[in-house]
Order: structure tokens, then C-alpha cells, then sequence
């Protein structure tokens, strides 16, 4: 691996994917919104590649007909689908986070026969279609899926809840269920601390689960990184069994504020730096973090900056995680593809047919009916698979400026969370 540069097999800590049976009931998601409809391996595959392209998804069943457009010129990557908040009444009714499961579930095993095809020394099923999809298996595969959890209503309910997951997933899937979510970051404060969610994530830990903890500085204030510090000192307190702490994995550096001009002298940036090493010292083996998610907190004067200027403005935060956690309990993540909703290209290009107007409608607030639906009805332009290259760029040149050692790059790429998740090797 050069000094700057990425290794040619990552593993990307945090995507989401959907078919478009599950478009309309994502619970962030409205008519018009640029990410309304499918959101398909092959279009991840497309955004590793920095390649433009026509989603090939269509129906329900499209999984692995999501085949990238063309040949790989980016990384092999291994991935972990992390939940995309379907809705759900959060106490009973599961019904679209099971059907989330079973999505999954379709994808993993057209996965393994698409390998074993491959292993046979054939092209995949007859036709392009299929030739492309045992392509994509060769570059891309889900290594373990993180699928929502009422982890709220308690220990109780959450078992229930357990096998349901593992019918859903079947016996291929279920083993690559690795961990559970269920956001915080929009939740009343307190939520995180209650006797029913402590409970449901030591069943976790029991279970051998690890548990995403998506919070958020930047909206939700001290608040929330108070009850993430209390929280952790609860699961992992010296009277908890060893192998029954859950493992915790905080999604997106726990979404700082990076708005600030000037960090050191910023409260909100101390408070999430002492944070950060109050939770790294509380819990030294079984807490992580994502370098993931920072292009939502970014200033728009720094969406169209290349990531050298990027990398920059945020160094402060991520020297923080370096010095607090080490790359050691750092992974890279995507957060494809919402990463793409608030990015722009450097130099946007004028070759592939975009006039000035529709470059502003990308850059238009989601909300503006009209200009999502305009985005909506596109193929995948140069602004929205750039996003994960660009963060790839980011964080190599993360490694190249820490001076990180080949071991510890290694760690950060794919170590780190093959160690959290409790993963096979690849």
C-alpha cells in the first residue's frame, strides 16, 4: 500500500441498501426526496467504482440485479449493512423491519449462489444480468447486517423480537446478524438510561451481539453525550461479566458539530473531546467508533472543497479519536448512501450533459419539492457516487498524515471492525 492511498480491500462499517418495496416506508424518507427509490448493491458498487450509472434495481426482488454498470475499477470491499429506520410502531408491530431482515435475506443467498457459481467456474446465471451479478459477488459482499431492535421495550420483548430476526433471516443470513440498532439521536432524552434499554443491551452482549449507538452532538447538545457516558459506564461497570458486555460501536463520531471556526477555543468541541476520552477510558475493549457520517455535520462552505481542504478543517476532530481510541478501535465507514445528500464535486462537470440550473437543483434544500423530484427521476450523477470516494480519500490521507503503521492502516480499514462485529477474515 502506497503512503497515501487505501488498501485494495476495505470494509465499509456502515451502508444501507433498499429495494423498493421498502422506499416508501423508510421513516426519513418523503415523495421527491433525491434517495426516494431503490438503493441497490450494484449502486453502491457504482459510488466504490466513482462510476455514474443507471440504477439496474426494479421491483421487489431486485437484489442482485443490482449489478454496477461496468467493469471494477475501486476496491473489493466487504460491508455491513447497518438498518435504514423503516417505520414501525416500536412496540409490537415489526412488520417493516422484518420484511428489512428478509430483504437481507434474499441478498445473502443469491450471494452464496452467485459464489458457488463462481467457484464452479461459471459466469452466474445465463445472460448479462447474471454474469454481472457474479461479478459484483467477486468485488462486493455483505460480511454482516446490523438490523434494527426494539431495544426500548426491554430484555423481555427484545428476545421475542430475536427470533423473529433469525426466522426472517434463515439459516444462510441469520449468521451474519452481528449486531442491532436502534437510533437515539431522535429520541427524548432519558431514553438511553432506562432500566428497560440497559437490560435489553446486556441481553445483547450476552448473546454475543454488538449494539450501534447512534447519537448526536450536533442537534441534541451535551444531553445526549452525557447519557452515552453514563450509559457506558452502566454496560461495561466492573460487576459485568467480561463476556457479557455488550460490544458498542458509536456511529458517526457520535455527529460532532464541526460548524465551529475555531475548535479549541469552541465548548461544544471540549465537551466532545472530553467525552471521547472519558468513553475510550470507560470501556477499553469493548467500545468503537466509526469514522463515518461527517459529510451531514459539515459546513456548506466545505461541500465543494477537495478532501485535502476538507481534512483539514476537520482534523481536530479526528486527531481527538486518534489520540483517545487509537486506529485500533477505528473503522472506516461510508454511511452510503446518505453521505451523498449534503456533497457536492469539487469542479462539477459540464461533459455529462448538466446545465447551471440543474447543478443548483442538486444542491437545492430536499425539502423543495420540486427540485428532489427532479434529482429523484435521474440516474446516479458524478455528485452522488463521489461522496464515498471522497471520504476514502479523507481517511487515507487520515493514515498518510498520522503516519499510521501498515498494521495500524490495516486496522482501520478492516481490522477494526472484523474485530467488533466478531467477523470471519476474509
Amino acid at each position: 500500500m502506497a503512503s497515501y492511498d487505501s488498501p485494495p480491500f476495505i470494509v465499509d462499517s456502515h451502508v444501507h441498501l433498499w429495494d423498493e418495496d421498502a422506499v416508501p416506508n423508510l421513516a426519513w424518507l418523503k415523495p421527491g426526496d433525491r434517495l426516494y427509490r431503490p438503493r441497490t448493491v450494484g449502486d453502491y458498487l457504482d459510488a466504490v467504482n466513482n462510476r455514474s450509472s443507471v440504477s439496474s434495481s426494479s421491483g421487489s426482488g431486485a437484489v442482485a440485479g443490482d449489478a454496477a454498470s461496468g467493469p471494477a475499477t475501486g476496491p473489493r470491499v466487504g460491508y455491513i449493512f447497518v438498518e435504514c429506520d423503516r417505520k414501525n410502531d416500536g412496540g409490537a408491530d415489526w412488520t417493516h423491519p422484518l420484511e428489512e431482515v428478509a430483504f437481507l435475506r434474499r441478498l445473502v443467498e443469491q450471494e452464496e449462489k452467485d459464489k458457488a457459481a463462481g467457484e464452479d467456474g461459471e459466469d452466474g446465471e445465463d445472460g448479462e444480468d447474471g454474469k454481472r451479478a457474479t461479478a459484483a459477488t467477486r468485488q462486493a459482499r455483505c460480511l454482516a447486517i446490523v438490523p434494527w431492535a426494539p431495544v426500548h421495550s426491554g430484555p423481555a420483548v427484545l428476545a421475542r423480537y430475536l427470533d423473529q430476526v433469525r426466522d426472517a433471516a434463515g439459516p444462510v443470513a441469520w449468521p451474519r446478524v452481528r449486531g442491532f440498532r436502534y437510533l437515539v439521536q431522535d429520541k427524548p432524552h432519558g431514553t438511553m438510561l432506562t432500566d428497560d434499554f440497559v437490560g435489553a443491551l446486556r441481553l445483547l452482549g450476552q448473546r454475543g451481539f454488538a449494539f450501534d449507538l447512534g447519537i448526536d452532538q450536533h442537534r441534541r447538545g451535551r444531553t445526549q453525550l452525557a447519557e452515552a457516558r453514563t450509559l457506558v459506564e452502566r454496560l461495561h461497570a466492573a460487576d459485568v461479566p467480561e463476556a457479557e458486555r455488550v460490544v458498542l460501536v458509536i456511529n458517526h463520531l457520535a455527529k460532532p458539530d464541526l460548524t465551529a471556526l475555531n475548535p479549541q477555543a469552541d465548548r461544544g468541541f471540549a465537551l466532545w473531546r472530553d467525552t471521547m476520552f472519558a468513553l475510550a477510558k470507560a470501556s477499553p475493549r469493548h467500545l468503537y467508533v466509526k469514522l463515518s457520517g461527517l459529510f451531514s455535520e459539515m459546513p456548506a462552505a466545505l461541500r465543494d472543497q477537495p478532501p485535502s481542504a476538507f481534512f483539514a478543517a476537520t482534523y481536530p476532530w479526528l486527531a481527538v479519536l486518534l489520540a483517545a481510541f487509537g486506529p485500533a478501535r477505528l473503522m472506516f465507514g461510508s454511511d452510503w448512501p446518505v453521505c451523498t445528500l449534503r456533497y457536492s464535486d469539487p469542479a462539477p462537470s459540464k461533459s455529462s450533459g448538466s446545465s447551471d440550473e440543474e447543478e443548483e437543483k442538486k444542491d437545492a434544500s430536499k425539502n423543495t419539492s420540486t427540485a428532489a423530484a427532479a434529482a429523484a427521476a435521474e440516474p446516479l450523477n458524478a455528485g452522488e457516487v463521489g461522496a464515498w470516494d471522497k471520504w476514502r480519500r479523507i481517511v487515507a490521507y487520515l493514515c498518510y498524515m498520522a503516519s499510521l503503521s501498515p498494521d495500524d492502516q490495516a486496522m482501520l480499514w478492516g481490522g477494526t471492525a472484523v474485530q467488533a462485529y466478531g467477523l470471519e477474515k476474509e
